[in-house]
This record gives structure tokens, C-alpha cells and sequence, in this order.
């Protein structure tokens, strides 16, 4: 008789929207064969939230994927899982345990990511948030964290965690929902023409030498909406901006403020070669690191309890001294974040 694996639940990630299902388990489980996968899907045994797929279906962020009983080759997992699964702490990662956590209760955990650390491992990313967390858990007898939502490599601040199925599916569909609200700090070159506003432009990703990158495309691409709010600035030459995006594009912010005519000092992804050459300029160093930060997430009540939660992070290092050396009041971006419409 062949071994087989049990049911499994899984929450559709925020990565992974708009894929559609039959791609989803190409890539978390290569070693399903396509017409196996298509059986399982007429006969009701794949599930998307309780209801019958075709694997034509487009997932969507939070929802709950039934994977049926699969057989031992058929489930094995890719190797990125395998890597997570035996990640081991560094001292590193031990050190970053005992200062990062800024809220945990019964439903979720709220940890300040640091910039330069992945959400997830991949071929290049070894060390990686998802790998940690999964590694503490196991350590103290804990059950691994759900990822929800998505943070750039480059990006620091307030990350969000679901600790069960439940909440994960809660959390998934506040932020496809645009309940959720988001607020970043960023640090942009020159000042934008108008002082507050909305940013629209469609975006999609390109591939590039060595990667990919996201480009606006008005035919292909997905709605990405952004709000900012100037709070500060130093002249003409930079201004510290308060963003809210109301969609959750890759690189949305950085893409929506090049475009604006402002970069977010050192994008270097995003910024042309005079651009970068002027970002050494205002901040006096050479390659300077990117000035962007998750400062706040608000989450209503409801979604991850009855209380609503506001959750702010500390600036990192790099920013922190900026705004002292700028005399920027940080109180004064919260204040400005209030503003937005809610």
C-alpha cells in the first residue's frame, strides 16, 4: 500500500494572489502530476474556502486551500520548505528574538522585520524571518506563525503574524479588503509638486538581468493606489513623506514615488544615476541605505480579536539619526497619518 500523507490546510499568502491554483501546486508541489491534479479538483477533493476549484481558479490572499491526502512522492515538499523546516538559530538570529517582538497575544504577533532581512528563504536568502520564527517555535514547543501579508527585503517596521488558521484567514481577507490600514516613513529626493495626494498607476513585474523588477503598464498591469502626505523638508533638496498605500503591489511605494519625480533616497533600484549621485549629496555618505520603514499597521477590532490594534515600530538606526540630524519631529508623522482618510 502506498504511504500517504494526511489532509493539510494551507493560507493562501499574499505572494501568491492572483495566482492560479494549478500554478500554486506547480510550485509547492512539483511532484504532483498535472492530471492527478486536475482528478482531485472534479471530484471536490481541493477546496478553496469550503467550495469546488477548477485549476483555472485565481487565488486570492487569505483564503483556505484543503489539500487532500497525497501520497509520499506527491507530497514531498520543494526544497525551500525543506530549508525552512531545518533552519537552525545563529546567535544572530537569537540575539534579534529578544529585541524585535513589539506585540503578542492569543491571535497574532507583531515583530519590527529589520531592513536586509527576508520574509521568506529562496535560492539567494539563507537566513530569512520565516526560517526564525519557524526555528523558535520549534524550539519551545510552539506552533510555527503564519505569514499574512508581505515586507521588502529592503524595508524595516511592524510585521504581522497570525498564530492559527483562524486568524491567518481573518488577517488575509482584512488586507485584500483594504481594512488594514498601513503607514510608511520614507525619506524621498526633492519635494513633490503638490503636498498630499494620491499616486495611480498600474504596475507590473519585468523581468530583468538578475531579477525582476516592477514597471508601470497601463495594459497589464495590476491597480496600485498610493497616498502620501509631506510632513517635512530639508528646502527643496528632500522631504519626509507619510505613505499609505490602498493596494499592495511589490515595490509599490518606491516604484509610485520614483514616478512622482521623488525617489526614496537610496532606491537605487528605482532612481536613475544623477538621482543616486544626489542622494550621497544630501545625506554627505556614500551609497546610502534605503530610507523606508512600516512605521504603523492598524487593525480593526474584529479581525484578530475584539480589540482594534495600532501598532507603531521604532525607527531604524539609519533613519533615527537622519531625523535628528534634520530636526525632524516624529511626532509630527503620526500626527500627519491621522489625516488620511480612514
Amino acid at each position: 500500500m502506498t504511504e500517504k500523507h494526511g489532509v493539510q490546510t494551507r493560507i493562501i499568502e499574499e505572494k501568491d494572489a492572483g495566482m492560479r491554483l494549478d500554478r500554486w501546486f506547480q510550485n509547492h508541489f512539483p511532484n504532483l502530476k498535472f492530471g492527478h491534479l486536475q482528478r482531485l479538483c472534479r471530484s471536490g477533493q481541493i477546496r478553496v474556502d469550503g467550495g469546488r476549484v477548477k485549476g483555472a481558479t485565481r487565488l486570492e490572499a487569505g483564503q483556505e486551500l484543503r489539500i487532500p491526502p497525497l501520497d509520499f512522492e506527491a507530497a514531498s515538499p520543494v526544497e525551500k520548505n525543506i530549508k525552512t523546516k531545518d533552519y537552525r538559530l545563529t546567535e544572530e538570529d537569537r540575539s534579534l528574538l529578544r529585541g524585535f517582538l513589539l506585540h503578542e497575544d492569543e491571535n497574532l504577533m507583531a515583530v519590527n522585520k529589520p531592513a536586509g532581512l527576508a520574509v521568506q528563504g529562496g535560492s539567494r536568502q539563507k537566513r530569512h524571518l520565516d526560517g526564525i520564527l519557524t526555528a523558535a517555535a520549534k524550539e519551545s514547543g510552539g506552533q510555527r506563525p503564519h505569514l499574512v501579508h508581505r515586507l521588502d527585503l529592503e524595508t524595516s517596521g511592524v510585521f504581522l503574524l497570525a498564530k492559527n488558521v483562524a486568524v491567518a484567514r481573518n488577517l488575509g481577507a482584512a488586507f485584500r479588503g483594504r481594512e488594514i490600514h498601513k503607514f510608511y516613513w520614507a525619506l524621498c529626493l526633492g519635494v513633490p509638486e503638490l503636498r498630499e495626494g494620491e499616486i495611480t498607476a498600474p504596475l507590473a513585474k519585468k523581468a530583468v538581468r538578475g531579477g525582476e523588477t516592477m514597471v508601470v503598464d497601463p495594459e497589464e498591469g495590476k491597480s496600485a493606489r498610493t497616498l502620501y502626505r509631506v510632513v517635512d523638508t530639508l528646502g527643496r533638496r528632500a522631504s519626509w513623506t507619510v505613505f499609505m498605500p490602498l493596494t499592495g503591489r511589490t515595490h509599490q511605494i518606491r516604484v509610485h514615488a520614483a514616478l512622482a519625480g521623488c525617489p526614496l533616497i537610496g532606491d537605487d533600484k528605482y532612481a536613475d544615476a544623477e538621482q543616486r549621485e544626489a542622494f550621497s549629496d544630501v545625506m554627505q555618505q556614500d551609497a546610502p541605505p534605503l530610507f523606508l520603514h512600516a512605521r504603523r499597521i492598524v487593525v480593526p477590532a474584529g479581525v484578530a480579536g475584539r480589540k482594534a490594534l495600532d501598532i507603531s515600530a521604532p525607527l531604524p538606526e539609519h533613519m533615527r539619526a537622519a531625523w535628528k540630524k534634520f530636526g525632524f519631529a516624529e511626532r509630527a508623522g503620526d500626527e500627519a497619518a491621522e489625516e488620511f482618510p480612514q
